[in-house]
């Protein structure tokens, strides 16, 4: 809500406090899966609000923090799409930032990553609409960053896969609004 209302001291406060919450609970259960990923997302949702704020390097310190923690849980758990699809994020995350840092090779290296992810959660269940739209997303990010580095054709290449893919989502489900936009 405060974020919404574009409040991002408050949000930030909050974000803190919640911080500081599952720290202690992370510190307490190290080998709760569960409490970990909570940690994971509370340092994410604080990266969030540190970016709306203009401080991208409090956000990256926040984004690798929660990076590092969804590397161990995809490591610990390999056939959890969602450790793998959450570990994804992270790196586009961290590919976001990094792009509005200008770090354009470090951008490109972290969406690299979490195309071969996504590539992976797809291929894996073709069928599932979210993964696919996660690569169509992970496509489109590193063409963005292809694009801002002067690389036409390849950035090309990646916009093209990810239209496809969205043309598929878009035909297979004609009546929703997220898959026709």
């Amino acid at each position: 809500v405060l974020v919404s209302s574009s409040d991002l001291a408050g949000a930030r406060a909050r974000f803190e406090e919640v911080l500081k919450i599952y720290e202690r609970l992370a510190a307490a259960n190290p080998s709760r899966v569960d409490v970990q990923r909570d940690l994971s997302v509370s340092l994410e949702k604080l990266g969030n609000v540190l970016v709306a704020s203009g401080d991208l390097a409090g956000a990256r310190a926040r984004f690798e923090e929660s990076l590092e923690i969804r590397e161990r849980l995809a490591v610990a758990n390999p056939s959890s799409a969602e450790a793998q699809r959450d570990l994804g994020v992270s790196l586009e995350k961290q590919g976001d930032v990094l792009v509005a840092s200008d770090d354009l090779a470090g951008a490109r290296a972290r969406f690299e990553e979490s195309l071969k992810i996504a590539e992976r959660l797809a291929k894996s269940n073709p069928s599932n609409a979210e993964a696919q739209r996660g690569l169509s997303v992970s496509l489109e990010k590193l063409g963005g960053v292809l694009v801002s580095s002067g690389n036409w054709e390849e950035a090309r290449t990646r916009y093209e896969a990810s239209l496809k893919i969205r043309e598929r989502l878009a035909e297979s489900n004609p009546s929703s609004a997220e898959a026709q936009r």
